[in-house]
């Protein structure tokens, strides 16, 4: 047997004895309220970003039979059109294509996974396949919350910061700082960097998304899953930013971890 047949082999064994978990992180508000809408079977938001490498079609399938097997609403968001600030960012000289194209192929990956999951018997969950343009571009809470992050982002200078920063590395940008260090000259360039206050659209658009999914979906907690922690919007969350919590706003951590 070639090298990398072997190599092919162990990879799928090892993938093999993985499987998703729910993780127990700190006592904060963000994580608690996570907690307390997965214990509950509340309504979660399943957010996946156009051109994430992490969401192949196994992963995508692997979390809609965590998410489905209890009796739990699933909100599947695929923010097409905050992607488009994300292309722009990068160059792309069609970023509304490219958006649509990679948004997409998201959506097809994941509507097999629930025709998949659901032929089964064992699925108890409701998943809903959300239409960003027809169903949050001009809905009026998110119309109002948009307005009040982007405030929000202009007056707050360590959220701005933040943002810029966690934008700078999505676009693949060197950034000559610690994540701790008060380098005041290169968070200027940042502020003045085009592409990256092009691409913190999609942050901002993104949080105004999840601080009006309560109303929208008629719940007074929901719970963002996702795949490992997401300092800027658990700070902004437990009121790190501003002193003033956001009640019923969560996030729960799903990720892989051996099983035996």
């Amino acid at each position: 047997m070639r090298e990398t047949e072997q190599a092919e082999l162990f990879e799928e064994a090892f993938k093999l004895k993985m499987a998703l978990n729910l993780m127990h992180i700190e006592d904060s508000l963000v994580f608690q309220t996570g907690q307390d809408v997965m214990a509950d079977n509340g309504v979660v938001l399943f957010g996946m970003s156009p051109g994430n490498p992490y969401f192949k079609s196994a992963v995508i399938g692997d979390y809609v039979n965590f998410l489905g097997v209890e009796k739990r609403r699933v909100i599947v968001v695929i923010p097409q059109q905050p992607a488009e600030h994300t292309y722009r960012a990068l160059g792309s000289k069609d970023a509304v294509k490219r958006a649509k194209k990679n948004s997409s192929q998201l959506k097809s990956h994941c509507k097999r996974a629930i025709d998949k999951a659901f032929s089964s018997d064992q699925m108890a969950g409701e998943f809903y396949m959300l239409d960003w343009t027809r169903e949050v571009d001009t809905h009026e809470a998110y119309v109002a919350a948009l307005n009040f992050i982007v405030k929000f982002y202009k007056s707050n200078s360590n959220f701005r910061r933040d943002v810029a920063r966690s934008t700078a590395k999505v676009l693949g940008k060197h950034i000559a700082f610690s994540e701790d260090s008060e380098s005041e000259s290169s968070d200027s360039e940042l502020e003045e960097d085009e592409s990256v206050q092009e691409g913190v659209y999609y942050l901002l658009k993104e949080l105004a998304f999840i601080i009006s999914s309560k109303e929208m979906f008629g719940t007074n907690k929901i719970a963002v899953i996702y795949h490992r922690s997401w300092p800027v919007y658990e700070k902004f969350v437990n009121g790190d930013y501003d002193g003033d919590a956001k009640e019923g706003l969560g996030l729960a951590i799903i990720n892989y971890d051996l099983c035996c």
